[in-house]
């Protein structure tokens, strides 16, 4: 019995602990980790975020190694990181993230011609758009195995290295969308719910199977962004966010090692909502900001 008390006063004590914390970060930011020298991976590299990510990510140092299933966007993000950078370390891969063998290949080349790998950004993504009627079954297929199945092939593929090494910082792009459902949206809410719950299960078990307190992780949380993922969304309030300011900020933040970006970051707010607002006054709140997703395809192709 007093085991029991015992155990429920810590846990107490970890609670307030964390709060004081969490009060204490609101005034005093981390200091930033320096990535200079050191080996960062970006899927999606070629475009919106991912290419945005890479272009900051080199202004701080970092030796850059850029996947994207498109040669030409790879190349056009490289091109515009040494115009302002010549001196720069930039490795270009054209890899399909769902292709697991082309993953575990590349993988290795990786390793054997840059080096361990110490920062994973798993960003790559598509978005269809369109109701779960008008879906194809091979639109929901891809969907599922880009934004979310790839993550395992890619964390199974540098894992290892950063569990020897206990050291390593995993940055994976999930979205607004994969805490709230959205219409037009099943297949890329249902896809970014998998990988929010993916990353929350890869900690627990870094932590109590691996037991590696070496290896970060942050979780980049973005709401619409002008990247071209989307083309035509209204919503009350908020609309479209600048990819440019999004990737400032999550670059800041990753440095910082936070757990969690949001941005904007008031829909910080919207995952807090979750867990304290009844359902119907949750459905209540989405009713009123009023996110309307029209039809992708009607006047341009997804991005593929």
């Amino acid at each position: 019995m007093l085991h029991h008390i015992l155990a429920v006063f810590i846990l107490l004590a970890k609670i307030l602990w964390a709060n004081l914390k969490a009060v204490y970060c609101l005034f005093v930011q981390t200091p930033k980790i320096s990535v200079a020298g050191k080996v960062v991976l970006i899927t999606g590299a070629g475009s919106g975020l991912g290419r945005e990510l890479a272009i900051r990510l080199s202004a701080a140092g970092a030796r850059l190694v850029l996947w994207d299933i498109s040669d030409t966007g790879n190349q056009d993000t490289a091109e515009l990181i040494k115009q302002a950078h010549p001196d720069r370390e930039i490795y270009l891969y054209r890899v399909d993230v769902t292709d697991k063998e082309g993953v575990k290949s590349t993988a290795l080349r990786v390793q054997y011609e840059v080096g361990q790998v110490y920062m994973l950004i798993n960003n790559a993504g598509v978005l269809v758009g369109e109701t779960i009627l008008e879906l194809t079954e091979k639109e929901i297929e891809r969907t599922m195995n880009v934004n979310a199945i790839s993550q395992f092939w890619m964390v199974r593929a540098f894992l290892p290295a950063m569990l020897e090494a206990n050291s390593g910082h995993i940055v994976t792009t999930c979205s607004t969308a994969g805490e709230s459902g959205m219409h037009r949206q099943v297949d890329y809410c249902s896809s970014k719910f998998a990988v929010f719950g993916f990353d929350e299960s890869l900690e627990r078990e870094l932590r109590d199977v691996y037991k590696k307190s070496g290896i970060k992780q942050t979780l980049v949380c973005p709401h619409i962004l002008d990247t071209g993922l989307i083309h035509s969304v209204e919503q009350r309030f908020l609309g479209w966010s600048s990819v440019s300011e999004a990737a400032d900020f999550t670059v800041d933040q990753v440095l910082r090692q936070a757990r969690f970006v949001y941005f904007p970051r008031i829909y910080r707010l919207a995952s807090l909502g979750r867990g304290i607002l009844p359902h119907e006054a949750r459905m209540a709140v989405m009713e009123f900001v009023n996110v309307q997703v029209s039809s992708q395809k009607a006047t341009k192709p997804h991005k593929a």
